[in-house]
């Protein structure tokens, strides 16, 4: 009823100065004009405004949604990897510390992976490296073994090949589990290798690497 009322307003102030142009008084209808005009204008966009509500704009509301999940998916890629805080020793046997690799992914078959159970008590174990050089896929392959169990392989390259030397030389190897990806059911390992009479540097200038 209201945008009724104003279109009405506005046919009557056009009348007005159109009468207002012909008695001869032009500044008059020349206002009445004006008015009718705002008038007009005034009802259009009311109309418009009652016929198209205001929608929140699309490209304001993914990042309210997303943010949520971004942070629960990190929080459970957190959760499901399990660390293990591990004490590496400076020397063995009269062998002391050389190098070091932490947090080297191996790689498990899976012949092997049905019969390891997954869950934290894998985690944190001291493990050993065993040269296997009646692999039929590699000969210079080198297992790791959880006791007598086994539970991985270490993959070919650089870290292979140092512990297939160190292996025939007879020095000593510290290895564990240091992390345990659950989901994807991916065991990393943390592994040291002992080599020499005690260095004349500070403990400080021992240069850890990582493999990944």
């Amino acid at each position: 009823m209201k945008l009724k009322w104003t279109f009405l307003i506005g046919v009557i102030l056009a009348g007005w100065s159109v009468t207002a142009i012909i008695e001869g008084v032009p500044i008059v209808g020349i206002a009445l004009i004006a008015a009718a005009v705002i008038v007009f204008r005034k009802s259009v966009v009311k109309r418009s405004d009652q016929s198209n509500p205001p929608q929140t704009a699309p490209s304001q509301q993914p990042p309210l949604a997303e943010a949520p999940h971004e942070k629960q998916s990190e929080k459970k890629k957190e959760e499901r990897l399990t660390q293990h805080t591990l004490y590496v020793p400076e020397m063995i046997n009269g062998e002391y510390r050389a190098y070091f690799y932490e947090n080297v992914k191996i790689f498990t078959p899976d012949e092997i992976a049905k019969k390891l159970r997954y869950d934290e008590s894998l985690c944190g174990q001291l493990v050993t490296l065993e040269a296997e050089p009646s692999n039929a896929y590699n000969p210079k392959a080198v297992i790791v073994k959880w006791g007598y169990q086994k539970i991985g392989y270490l993959y070919r390259g650089k870290l292979q090949d140092m512990a297939n030397d160190f292996i025939a030389d007879g020095l000593p190897i510290w290895c564990a589990t240091s992390s345990l990806d659950l989901d994807e059911r991916i065991i990393y390992i943390s592994i040291a290798f002992y080599r020499g009479p005690a260095p004349d540097f500070d403990d400080d200038e021992f240069k850890d690497e990582d493999l990944v």
